[in-house]
């Protein structure tokens, strides 16, 4: 999916940078589309829409590069790609103000510099969130997994416990969040199905809580941690 991703911004920003540069193609430019034919030339003029062909052109080639390392199974490759492409189209908008035309330029900079500064934002607080570890809390007669996406299952709804020394193939994410070795939120396994995971780094074993309906599978970086979560959980399922 992340592959898939990567080559579809690829192409789409490649094929906007050629109709930009080469075409002289401009519908899809938001900022373009209320403008008079005069604006358009004056802008055609001062290098705006050149400059910002060229910003979707290097962005194609940064997804590229980023593509690549993907491929090459770097950990990370694929958040720090999408985090330095969002900063640089961001980054680039703002400069390229400087184009534009003088009675409006004051106006599209602090536009372009607010929209960056949300956008910026969102993204420290999405991945503050998902990296939030989780906890697991093993009670009498249900246990509770806190933290993002965390859950409470009765005991009785517990059918098994068990350690696993290597995860699952993942599908598919359907309603979580994933990054690098992160993995929490409500995700599709082979052969098992849907269910839940919390998943911090990549050191097992792996804690499955197989339920009357779904499953639920949780690490922690500490080893011993998920090894002394399994014989608490399985004396409770076994008593």
């Amino acid at each position: 999916m992340e592959i898939i991703i990567l080559i579809l911004l690829f192409a789409i920003f490649l094929w906007q940078s050629y109709l930009i540069l080469y075409k002289g193609k401009y519908f899809f430019i938001s900022s373009l589309r209320a403008r008079t034919e005069e604006e358009i030339e004056e802008l055609e003029k001062s290098g705006y829409i050149r400059a910002m062909g060229l910003l979707y052109f290097r962005a194609a080639l940064l997804l590229l590069v980023g593509l690549i390392i993907v491929f090459t199974g770097a950990p990370y490759a694929f958040e720090i790609t999408l985090l330095i492409f969002i900063l640089v189209l961001t980054g680039g908008h703002i400069y390229i103000q400087k184009y534009e035309q003088e009675k409006k330029r004051k106006r599209a900079y602090w536009t372009n510099t607010i929209a960056a500064l949300l956008t910026i934002a969102i993204l420290v607080f999405v991945f503050s969130i998902g990296f939030r570890a989780n906890d697991l809390i093993i009670a009498e007669n249900q246990i509770e997994i806190t933290g993002p996406y965390g859950v409470e299952v009765a005991v009785e709804n517990i059918e098994e416990v068990a350690l696993l020394d290597k995860l699952p193939k993942v599908e598919r994410r359907t309603n979580g969040f994933a990054a690098g070795n992160r993995r929490v939120g409500n995700f599709r396994l082979a052969d098992f199905g849907k269910g839940k995971l919390f998943i911090h780094g990549d050191t097992a074993p792996y804690l499955l809580i197989q339920l009357d309906e779904g499953f639920i599978i949780i690490n922690h970086k500490d080893s011993s941690k998920t090894e002394n979560w399994y014989q608490s959980l399985d004396a409770i399922v076994h008593e």
